[in-house]
């Protein structure tokens, strides 16, 4: 396990694959600022990471992503 910094988003690395998870199921996984910043932090580190071979992005429950977050936009 990977700290992202954020509940909104695991991380976990084994065997060459970093999986990142995107966990607001309640918001069908809408993508929160605090994810924004560590989903970029993370692809960045990965690129660089000679260790990381596959990157796996998926959602937790039953959305993959609805896209940005548009109610903390309007805020």
């Amino acid at each position: 396990s990977i700290d992202t910094g954020t509940p909104d988003l695991l991380a976990n690395q084994s065997k060459g694959v970093l999986t990142l998870t995107m966990n607001r199921p309640q918001a069908r996984n809408a993508l929160s600022r605090s994810m924004i910043t560590a989903m970029q932090r993370l692809l960045t580190e990965a690129e660089f990471d000679p260790a990381v071979r596959c990157i796996v992005l998926t959602g937790s429950g039953n959305a993959f992503c609805a896209g940005s977050d548009v109610k903390s936009m309007a805020a």
